[in-house]
């Protein structure tokens, strides 16, 4: 029996342990290291709007100027999933993908690299 190497989709880490079931009965994983990662994702998911790659796309999309409904109708996912991803997203900029202040909010924009969380003083 050969064993599969679980790979965080994040950051790429090795350092993956099981971590339960999801309601639908999938494994779920959580990334072990915590100083960087320590997020936890099932290995293929169900709904596209899930995958990091997806949510990603909807940040690149809302910056080059698409709406909430033409990301929903190209990327094949519900308009709710693409105002959530939003408003949860980051400081709008695609290479930094981040969980900090969303590109919808108004904090952050005007305030420099850092997103809307306490700054290194």
């Amino acid at each position: 029996m050969a064993a599969e190497v679980v790979q965080c989709p994040h950051c790429q880490g090795r350092e993956v342990v099981r971590y339960g079931t999801a309601s639908n009965g999938k494994e779920r994983f959580r990334c072990q290291r915590a100083e960087h990662c320590g997020r936890t994702f099932i290995r293929a998911y169900t709904y596209p709007g899930r995958t990091p790659e997806v949510k990603r796309q909807i940040v690149e999309m809302t910056l080059k100027g698409s709406g909430v409904r033409d990301i929903a109708r190209v990327l094949h996912i519900s308009p709710s999933t693409v105002i959530g991803e939003l408003k949860k997203g980051q400081c709008a900029l695609p290479g930094q993908y981040r969980r900090r202040g969303g590109v919808l909010s108004r904090r952050g924009h005007d305030r420099g690299p850092w997103c809307g969380g306490r700054r290194d003083r």
